[in-house]
């Protein structure tokens, strides 16, 4: 089958929230569709906390981390029917936890503006998940190039974006993003979620690469043969 290789736009980066806990809770660290993040970086080779979800302590109150990597393929001069794919990226779980705190999730996410606007492009609306692309993944803790399946549904948008636009996802935590599982201080030995990622700055082998499988295309019988006869 013919496989279309794309490596991420230059539009990929991460973006982070911090609320402190005296001023919020973890749901509003989470924020929603509206929520401006407090920080951000669309030029980066790499970052340690490309994922990260903590409660940490500090002066005066302990503090919400929140951070989300975002995708962007440019698709618009592909041709073909996907049926199959696949996200790989250079990544490493940094953090802490004997349970599924390694995991996180592709889902869809909406155009991105490179800035701190970005952080809430996860939901489609108010606080309801833009569309799962992935099941829950867990990344290893030996840094490498780690391969996450993706779904029905993300086929279905990379086929919408094939030949006309682009394929914009996200990564997301999975146990206390996605799930909305508070963190506890981490201070005190409780998990958390860190995840070092790659961008398109990287170097060549490196980079978040949107691997596509796609179907061959059927010649008719009558046609193929019909110089034979």
């Amino acid at each position: 089958m013919p496989t279309i290789t794309t490596t991420a736009d230059s539009s990929d980066g991460w973006a982070r929230n911090t609320v402190a806990l005296a001023s919020g809770d973890w749901a509003a660290t989470q924020g929603d569709a509206t929520t401006t993040g407090t920080g951000s970086k669309f030029t980066t080779p790499y970052y340690h906390f490309g994922v990260y979800s903590i409660r940490m302590a500090g002066r005066g109150a302990d503090t919400y981390y929140n951070a989300r990597s975002f995708y962007e393929f440019d698709l618009s001069g592909e041709s073909g029917t996907a049926t199959s794919a696949t996200f790989q990226s250079r990544m490493d779980h940094l953090g802490a936890g004997s349970g599924t705190e390694d995991e996180v999730i592709m889902v869809a996410a909406t155009a991105l503006a490179g800035s701190n606007a970005d952080y809430g492009n996860v939901y489609s609306s108010g606080t309801t998940w833009g569309t799962a692309y992935s099941s829950n993944t867990a990344i290893s803790t030996t840094l490498g190039v780690q391969t996450i399946t993706l779904n029905a549904a993300a086929i279905t948008a990379i086929n919408s974006a094939i030949g006309s636009g682009n394929f914009v996802c996200a990564m997301v935590g999975h146990y206390f993003d996605y799930l909305g599982n508070t963190p506890l201080l981490a201070d005190s030995g409780n998990p958390y979620t860190k995840i070092r990622l790659e961008f398109s700055e990287a170097p060549a082998s490196f980079r978040p690469i949107l691997t596509t499988t796609t179907s061959v295309a059927v010649t008719d019988n009558a046609t193929f043969f019909g110089a034979n006869f």
